[in-house]
């Protein structure tokens, strides 16, 4: 330094430190630089030593961009990376300086209702929006916004088409379980809650914007896992060194207030067009502008359609009537330049062209081929794409085709899904499997169980439901074909495994790949109610093979109740026949017979009748020990005339034989007689007796007891009507039990194979 030279000190600031113990609090380290003023006019720039100055968490803190200096407007503490606006340089501020950690790819605008920039409210919280990073992998992509709260703290939204989570990042949960040995369906806990792992993968970060508390730039892979729990979502992102857990829960639009729109804020670009939401929805319907398409083909029947140059939104197809939806979303196939007609709009993943059976990749800007599959037969189904399919009030659209196929030793097994699309709630399923129709969606909570390990007719609780794992597939089914959209990717040739579990007439079914579980409810249907949902005869539906494995046991009302009532009935009538056979009725006579009596002709007492067509009972008794007594008796009125005659045998034996006792016979008898009138009527009593094998002889024997009963209850009728009912009830179970055995036999055969 010369003498003379005056000095001028400013600063820059060049760099972050560390967060302390309490969070993420930096500070930019300022250099002090000295200008000298030389003679003449030059001048020199000399760089003294550094010195931290903090940067507080609650005022907002300027930092020049290394790259291009845009003056960086830093909103707080927590923030790691800033993105410029100006160069999109990834900006990282650390504790050595603030750093270029290269270049973030520029986002397009999505219709989101977030931007960065955009405040409003969130379950009636107040945020504001400092920045967002996209995340790619096989299935597509998904943005992550991130929040800073009203109160101070921040949060996340994770958006994947129309599926939105808020969460927030806790740094008090911990997991212990390295990410190589998580598989899909495994339980892990997360502080005290077990969670289900639903997806497990490797996503590229493909760009960010804005201010970030993560040091995630372009390019770089990232290990994740999702997961669920009972009204919970989570997700870990894992490092080198730890990883990030996410807690939160799932977000409906309606929860969701923007102050002022991204087209209004300036989001949108010279690409992007905003039309104004409806009066039901929150959300402003972002679309790429583009010229009218001139011409496309029907994509059910591939018919060449000529576009009216008004401004009509549907056009019907003069070939197979189909209705085409022009106010969809258009997509450009850049292998035939032909257009297509997306249903689902953002959600939509995949795409084959109807032109020229190219599947599309069409979660970018720029669609691009996956498969061509004009090699491929054409499955010849009832359910086309294109249908309306109007069901329970809610007007759906058939806008893709899968086909499963498994193979064994005994043939080839197809199940079409055809994916159903309605512009109020979004993608459902129609399932075909031998005729049968079920209507699908993807579960809300994941059952308590573990796919992977169920085994046929293993019982397991859901939903207040028990419920019988009806197939287990460990092995893989191939998808065989794919037509129109989907909500992810999914290629011909690709595998999964399954398990199937029954309540009838619901189904729940796990599907899993290495990288991805997910679990589906679905509901048997009709075949009447397939036809009249597709408007379609009941004939053109095929014919139904088999059992389905929900298919109810349909009865009317009346035999689904039957069975326990009648049952209840015939124990009714089984009681009453019990207490006639067991001594219903009213004494009218009771006398002893001699042994020497009725060895001759014995009238007995008279006794008196007091009703016309009364049933009565005669009950002999005989005190026989290894012997036995026969009476031959006619019932005789007061004019000495034979009404009827009756009979009675008591025999009684026993012993001992191999040290164990021994008897047989009854000592009583019993007959049951009407009589047309009433009056006096006697007994004419004759019989004989004997011992052992000897044939008897008049007079030998024992004295019997002889009572009558007036007013006896026949249980005869008793018995066999409770025979009858008992025999109905049981042909309803022996049909619903054969009904069951025809269900469960198809998969019996599988497990034995």
């Amino acid at each position: 330094m010369r003498d003379g030279a005056e000095a001028i000190t400013y600063g820059i600031p060049r760099g972050w430190a560390q967060p302390n113990s309490a969070g993420f609090r930096y500070y930019y380290w300022q250099p002090a630089y000295s200008r000298r003023a030389r003679p003449g006019g030059v001048e020199t720039v000399e760089q003294t030593a550094p010195h931290p100055t903090p940067l507080t968490d609650d005022i907002h803190n300027q930092v020049n961009c290394p790259s291009c200096g845009y003056n960086l407007d830093v909103q707080g503490g927590f923030v790691h990376l800033v993105v410029c606006p100006s160069c999109s340089s990834a900006v990282i501020l650390d504790e050595a300086a603030t750093r270029i950690a290269g270049k973030m790819a520029v986002l397009a605008q999505t219709p989101s209702p977030f931007f960065i920039g955009a405040s409003g409210t969130i379950r009636g919280h107040g945020f504001s929006v400092l920045g967002r990073y996209r995340y790619g992998w096989e299935q597509g992509y998904w943005d992550e916004w991130f929040l800073q709260l009203e109160d101070g703290t921040t949060a996340w939204v994770s958006e994947d088409a129309d599926d939105l989570v808020f969460e927030r990042c806790t740094e008090a949960d911990e997991i212990s379980i390295p990410y190589e040995q998580i598989q899909p369906g495994d339980w892990i806990p997360i502080g005290e809650t077990p969670f289900h792992v639903d997806e497990k993968d490797i996503a590229v970060c493909e760009g960010g914007e804005g201010q970030l508390p993560h040091a995630v730039i372009s390019g770089e892979r990232v290990p994740f896992v999702d997961l669920s729990a009972e009204g919970e979502i989570a997700s870990i992102e894992f490092e080198e060194e730890g990883a990030r857990i996410f807690r939160g829960q799932r977000l409906e639009l309606s929860e969701i207030t923007v102050d002022v729109s991204g087209f209004g804020a300036g989001a949108g670009g010279d690409t992007l067009a905003v039309t104004p939401a409806d009066a039901a929805h929150t959300r402003e319907r972002v679309v790429r502008s583009r010229d009218r398409m001139l011409s496309l083909k029907c994509y059910n029947c591939g018919f060449p359609l000529d576009v009216p140059e008004t401004g009509a939104e549907t056009l019907t197809c003069p070939s197979c009537d189909s209705l085409i939806d022009l106010s969809l979303r258009p997509i450009e196939c850049p292998n035939c330049a032909g257009y297509s007609m997306v249903h689902g709009g953002e959600s939509a993943r995949t795409l084959v062209c109807a032109h020229c059976q190219t599947q599309l990749d069409i979660t970018t800007d720029e669609p691009s081929a996956i498969a061509s599959l004009v090699n491929l037969q054409r499955p010849e189904l009832p359910v086309k794409l294109g249908d309306a399919f109007d069901f329970r009030g809610e007007e759906y659209r058939v806008v893709g085709h899968l086909r499963y196929q498994e193979t064994d030793e005994d043939g080839v097994y197809n199940t079409d899904e055809f994916m159903l699309h309605s512009k109020e709630i979004g993608y459902r399923w129609l399932v075909m499997y031998n005729g049968h129709f079920s209507f699908a969606e993807e579960l809300p909570s994941v059952p308590p169980v573990d796919a992977r390990r169920l085994t046929r007719g293993q019982k397991f609780e859901y939903a207040g439901t028990r419920w019988a794992c009806y197939e287990a597939n460990p092995g893989l089914c191939r998808i065989s074909w794919v037509e129109g959209e989907l909500p992810w990717v999914a290629k011909v040739g690709d595998s999964l495994a399954y398990a199937d579990s029954i309540s009838p007439p619901f189904m729940l079914s796990a599907e899993w790949t290495p990288t991805e579980m997910e679990w589906y409810r679905s509901e048997y249907l009709q075949p009447a109610e397939v036809a009249q949902a597709l408007g379609k005869p009941l004939e053109s539906l095929p014919r139904r093979y088999g059992v389905g494995g929900n298919q109810p046991y349909l009865i009317s009302a009346f035999r689904q109740q039957a069975p326990k009532i009648l049952a209840m009935f015939a124990l009714f009538n089984l009681v009453l026949g019990l207490y006639a056979w067991l001594g219903s009725g009213r004494e009218v006579a009771k006398f002893t017979v001699q042994a020497a009596e009725y060895a001759q002709p014995y009238l007995s007492q008279s006794f008196q009748v007091s009703r016309d067509n009364s049933v009565l009972k005669a009950i002999f008794h005989a005190p026989v020990s290894n012997s036995w007594v026969y009476l031959d008796a006619a019932v005789v009125n007061a004019e000495d005339a034979a009404e009827l005659d009756i009979s009675a045998q008591m025999s009684y034996y026993s012993g001992v034989e191999g040290g164990e006792s021994w008897s047989e016979g009854s000592r009583s008898s019993a007959a049951t007689f009407r009589l047309k009138k009433a009056g006096e009527y006697s007994l004419l009593l004759q019989g004989q007796g004997g011992s052992g094998n000897s044939s008897g002889s008049p007079g030998a024997g024992q004295p019997v007891t002889v009572r009558i009963l007036e007013g006896v209850k026949v249980p005869t009728l008793h018995f066999l009507l409770a025979f009858f009912i008992f025999a109905w009830a049981m042909m309803e179970w022996i049909l619903r039990g054969s009904f069951e055995a025809r269900r469960w036999a198809e998969t019996a055969e599988d497990e034995d194979d």
